[in-house]
């Protein structure tokens, strides 16, 4: 039996490949899950209110009720003038229909649904950015926000005839129907046969220049939005249709015209959360290609080796890391908004900060081993410049923000370990005591927050480990991530264990060195929790033994390890003595 690939897949690699082609047209169904009513629900309750208000009963079709009646299709704003007399009144009614009370808000209604936070997400990334939606609610808008987000929106002629070419947009809602609270909207037959010339000229613009996602949308009713979509001839990219059963008659006919793929959903909230996963999942991937990173490296090694060419190892290095710095204070990363972190999000946030920050590595750890001193100032600014902490407006989620030392955590430990191999303790002094400032603490080093026992515990991270329990997860996993950087230089599987568990000693040691007092903490790592036996050696060659890495006279010429005055041999003590209290199984 052939298998044929998921159309999600096939919609995932299409935006991920052209981010910001692909418009989304979002109909009611969207936010159906929300308990929020269609235009027409919210006429046909409109009538039921004006019978009620003279005594009647419009039986089961308020439509034709009011059209024997008044002798005229109804329409929103001559219900809403029947209603009220006030555009605060108009408001007050109207909020009801699509905002919560205080019962539907616990109970989770009328609010931004997994589809919106998921769409909102999408937008965040610029992977869509711009929507056409059918909807008079404002539940994309209420997502955006919440993610610091002001989208423009259009919903109405005159805002079309006034706004910002599409090309120059971000995060852009056409409103093709209106807002619920504009009088204006479009719901009646007659009102949707045909838009105003500023709103047609756009939305036929859009559908002519962008590729078409389409959800919730019946195209039943929106003869002027067939009638634009048929007009687009352009067939540059793809159309999508997600539909919850069959296609009505009319949807067949326009997805017909476009060459749709339709795919069949359980709702528009699992639509676009797979959708979303999916184009997340794709980042993992996100990878320089190795040819890319070996010429990097390449080239790094090159200038090292001729001191004419330090402003071209500046040059490179400086621009590997704005490049992958963009990314890492991008919306990718973004410490706030929704759905909220669990091990599933957080396993695949860390796998996608280790594949933008493989050519940062590779470079941290070449430039660490050859550089004879004069290129030391790069990596230590390069570390304080992506160690400090920014200050980000509102609420953030604590894991996020923790993680966003991350990178700079990879980057001292890629240059950290390349210094034991060159041995070059100046090096490593200058590395964990680079100062990278966080909110409110204006004199922190690197030792005292971008060391892996710092930045999250096992049920954090486990599922970078499918679940599996790691007494100190995140060295366990940087550990396995920088082995392939370091092979060249380290071909033993043990001595690349015994270079880390020295690395990590060494931190441990630092820390204490810059405690003013003696503390009772200290980051450890597989040294301390099982590689008992690299932990014997890497003490014995602070006592004077031969050993591969460090070792005592490494040691006494760290200034990082007495930074505050305090004999190597105390604080070497003091991390024993923390050592010592730890019960890891």
């Amino acid at each position: 039996m052939v298998q044929t690939l998921d159309p999600l897949v096939s919609l995932a690699f299409a935006i991920r490949a052209s981010p910001g082609v692909y418009t989304l047209l979002l109909g009611s169904g969207v936010s159906r899950s929300a308990s929020i009513p269609t235009g027409w629900e919210v006429v046909l309750d409109l009538i039921r209110r004006v019978a009620a208000a003279q005594s009647k009963s419009p039986g089961d079709q308020p439509d034709r009720w009011y059209a024997e009646k008044y002798g005229k299709e109804a329409s929103y704003s001559d219900l809403l003038d029947m209603l009220c007399h006030t555009q605060i009144e108009r408001q007050q009614l109207l909020k009801g229909y699509f905002e919560p009370n205080a019962e539907e808000r616990e109970q989770g209604l009328k609010l931004p649904t997994t589809a919106h936070h998921a769409v909102a997400e999408l937008m965040e990334a610029g992977f869509i950015r711009v929507v056409v939606t059918t909807n008079f609610d404002r539940l994309l808008e209420q997502a955006l926000e919440q993610r610091g987000i002001v989208p423009v929106v259009i919903g109405s002629p005159d805002q079309a005839a006034g706004m910002i070419p599409l090309t120059h947009q971000k995060h852009c809602i056409i409103k093709v129907n209106g807002d619920y609270l504009d009088t204006r909207i479009l719901n009646t037959k007659e009102e949707l046969m045909s838009y105003e010339p500023a709103m047609a000229g756009l939305v036929d613009r859009v559908f002519d220049e962008f590729g078409l996602i389409v959800c919730g949308w019946s195209a039943t009713w929106d003869l002027a939005l067939r009638a634009s979509i048929d007009r687009a001839t352009s067939r540059r990219y793809s159309c999508f249709w997600a539909s919850v059963g069959e296609l009505s008659e009319e949807a067949k006919s326009v997805a017909a015209g476009r060459q749709a793929k339709v795919i069949t959903i359980k709702s528009g909230d699992s639509f676009f959360e797979g959708m979303l996963a999916r184009v997340r999942g794709l980042e993992e991937f996100d990878r320089p290609h190795p040819l890319s990173v070996q010429a990097a490296v390449g080239a790094a090694k090159r200038y090292l080796a001729n001191e004419s060419q330090r402003i071209r190892l500046h040059d490179l290095y400086r621009d590997a890391v704005s490049e992958a710095k963009t990314v890492w204070i991008g919306p990718t990363f973004s410490t706030q908004g929704t759905p909220a972190p669990d091990i599933d999000t957080i396993a695949k946030r860390i796998k996608a900060y280790d594949a933008s920050a493989v050519t940062v590595v590779a470079l941290n750890t070449a430039i660490g081993r050859r550089s004879r001193g004069e290129q030391d100032d790069l990596l230590v600014d390069a570390i304080s410049e992506i160690g400090r902490e920014p200050f980000i407006q509102g609420s953030q989620y604590t894991i996020w923000r923790s993680f966003r030392a991350y990178p700079a955590t990879l980057m001292m430990y890629a240059a950290g370990m390349a210094s034991l191999i060159a041995k070059r303790p100046t090096l490593l002094s200058r590395l964990v005591t680079a100062r990278t400032p966080t909110i409110g603490n204006k004199d922190a080093i690197a030792v005292s927050h971008l060391v892996a026992y710092y930045l999250a515990n096992w049920a954090e991270v486990q599922g970078l480990f499918g679940g599996s329990f790691r007494p100190v997860p995140m060295s366990d996993w940087l550990h396995d991530t920088l082995r392939d950087t370091f092979r060249d230089y380290v071909a033993d599987d043990d001595d690349y264990d015994l270079l880390f568990d020295t690395f990590e000693y060494y931190l441990a040691v630092a820390y204490a060195g810059s405690r003013t007092t003696m503390t009772g903490w200290a980051p450890v790592g597989p040294w301390a929790a099982y590689r008992h036996g690299n932990r014997a050696v890497i003490v014995a060659g602070l006592n004077g033994a031969d050993v591969r890495y460090g070792g005592n006279e490494f040691a006494a010429s760290c200034a990082a390890f007495t930074r505050n005055g305090k004999p190597l041999y105390d604080n070497i003590k003091a991390v024993e003595s923390f050592r010592s209290t730890l019960n890891f199984f």
